[in-house]
C-alpha cells in the first residue's frame, strides 16, 4: 500500500481523474501497488442484526444517513472494517430514505437459532374456517465477554383476502408493522447470556379455499 496524500479529483463529463501528489515508487511485477486516494469520514452507528427465518446468521451493520453520503448516484464500494475487507456493498444514496444499511459481515459473537414449536388446525363449525396456530421460539446467544445490544426481525403472514384473517397470538417484546407484517425487537444480552424469544399467530380461512404455505 503507498502512503500518499489525498487525490485531486478532476471531473469531466465522461471521465473521472485522480491526481496524486508527487512521485512514488511502483514495485515491478507482483499484484500492484494500492493508494488511498480520497478518505471520507461517515457517522454510523453499528447494529447487530439477524433476521433468522432467512439466515441463522447475525450481522454487524453500520446505518449511515442519506444526507452523509458523499455522492448521489449509485455506487458499488469495497468496505473494509478495522482494515480487513468485508466485501462489496450496492449503495443508492436515495435521499427520499433518511438512513441506509451497509453490511460489514459476519457477527460471530451472536448465536441465533429459529424452531417451529406449534403447528395445530381444528375447525370451527359455525364460522365453517379452518383455523391454524403457528409457534415458533428464537434463541439468542451471546458467546463473548462483553455486552451485545440485538436487533431481531422477523415476519407474520399479511392476508390480501378479505375472507382470510391472520391474528397475532404472541408477540411480547416485539414491535409490529401491521402493514407488511414485519417483527422487531431490540435488546441487550449481557456476557454468555441466551435469550428465547417467542412468537405466534393463527390464520383462519374458509374451509373452500386453500392457501400455500411459505415458512
Amino acid at each position: 500500500r503507498m502512503q500518499t496524500e489525498e487525490a485531486d479529483v478532476n471531473e469531466d463529463d465522461t471521465f473521472t481523474e485522480y491526481k496524486l501528489p508527487g512521485t512514488k515508487d511502483v514495485k515491478k511485477e507482483g499484484d500492484g501497488t494500492t493508494a488511498d486516494i480520497q478518505t471520507l469520514q461517515i457517522p454510523a452507528e453499528y447494529r447487530i442484526v439477524s433476521v433468522p427465518k432467512l439466515d441463522p446468521s447475525a450481522y454487524l451493520t453500520a446505518v449511515v444517513k442519506s444526507s452523509d453520503l458523499p455522492v448521489n448516484t449509485e455506487i458499488n464500494p469495497g468496505v473494509y472494517f478495522k482494515g480487513i475487507y468485508s466485501g462489496q456493498v450496492w449503495l443508492d444514496p436515495d435521499l427520499t430514505k433518511e438512513e441506509i444499511e451497509i453490511t460489514l459481515g459476519k457477527e460471530e459473537r451472536i448465536n441465533v437459532s429459529r424452531k417451529e414449536v406449534l403447528r395445530h388446525t381444528s375447525n370451527t363449525l359455525l364460522k365453517g374456517l379452518k383455523v391454524t396456530e403457528y409457534g415458533y421460539e428464537i434463541r439468542v446467544a451471546n458467546n463473548s465477554a462483553s455486552r451485545a445490544e440485538v436487533t431481531i426481525k422477523d415476519q407474520i403472514p399479511v392476508s390480501q383476502n378479505k375472507d382470510i384473517s391472520v391474528e397475532p397470538l404472541e408477540i411480547s417484546g416485539f414491535e409490529l408493522d401491521k402493514d407488511a407484517g414485519i417483527l422487531t425487537q431490540k435488546f441487550a444480552l449481557e456476557a454468555d447470556q441466551t435469550d428465547v424469544l417467542k412468537l405466534g399467530y393463527k390464520v383462519s380461512v374458509p374451509k373452500d379455499k386453500a392457501i400455500e404455505e411459505h415458512h
